[in-house]
């Protein structure tokens, strides 16, 4: 559930106004360098895509930025999420480090390479990584040197973190995140066959025209006519949000 949840927030959250760009290089002792120059910082967010040459595109789109402290989780397709929880960001650098449970920790400490011209309205001290899952995350990387050669600059075109408007008779991977979001808060699709928990399909037929129907009525959207639109987006990105706050402190009463 929690995989579901990061990647439609990483979809879901829109750039901000008033963003300032991130310029440098963070560091990964098990697979090197990521480039941050495709990254902006807001006063609420840190969004857009890091690249590092051997496991492809960071995903920093369902960052938290709350004046200088940092939560929430990026995604990688190669490696998965990076818990962004210790780090901080403070006299326009970035500080700490961000966590993988597959290739360890990724530094901004000491090395002031990733910079940003956004600037904080509380400067926050950088905080050591936390002793989370008990002990779990023990081993620190090393710090790196400036990098002496710049990454290889020819990568792809970065990938698009907006999910479409969409209407019955649609097809694509983001109608069966659609079906998935909606079966985890309860709007189910299905109790059975296509549709249904873990069968979810990328087609947007009447069935899910008809559980968007039900959310839109209860949360006073109109017209209540099941296409999935931005008032109906906004719904369904607050009720993620509001259900991973209660994800985040269960795993924290743990």
């Amino acid at each position: 559930m929690k995989k579901y949840l990061i990647i439609f927030l990483l979809c879901f959250v829109a750039t901000p106004a008033l963003a300032a760009n991130t310029t440098g290089y963070a560091w990964s002792e098990s697979v090197g360098w990521f480039d941050f120059s495709g990254v902006t910082v807001s006063d609420t967010t840190v969004i857009g895509n890091a690249y590092n040459d051997n496991t492809g595109w960071l995903v920093l789109d369902g960052i938290i930025n709350t004046s200088g402290t940092l939560s929430g989780y990026a995604w990688s397709e190669s490696v998965g999420y990076f818990d962004f929880s210790d780090v901080t960001i403070a006299n326009g650098a970035f500080n700490g480090y961000a966590y993988n449970d597959n290739t360890g920790w990724l530094s901004f400490e000491d090395q002031t390479t990733v910079t940003t011209a956004w600037a904080p309205a509380v400067i926050v001290t950088p905080q050591s990584p936390s002793s989370r899952l008990g002990g779990y995350r023990r081993a620190l990387p090393s710090v790196a040197k400036t990098p002496t050669t710049v990454p290889n600059t020819n990568t792809p075109s970065k990938p698009t973190s907006t999910v479409r408007d969409l209407k019955p008779g649609d097809r694509g991977n983001d109608v069966k995140t659609i079906q998935v979001i909606l079966n985890i808060l309860g709007y189910t699709i299905a109790t059975s066959g296509p549709g249904s928990v873990k069968n979810e399909t990328d087609l947007f037929g009447n069935l899910t025209k008809q559980a968007l129907i039900k959310l839109q009525k209860e949360n006073s959207i109109t017209p209540a006519n099941g296409d999935f639109n931005s008032s109906t987006k906004a719904v369904v990105l607050k009720k993620l949000l509001n259900l991973l706050e209660q994800l985040k402190t269960q795993l924290a009463n743990q």
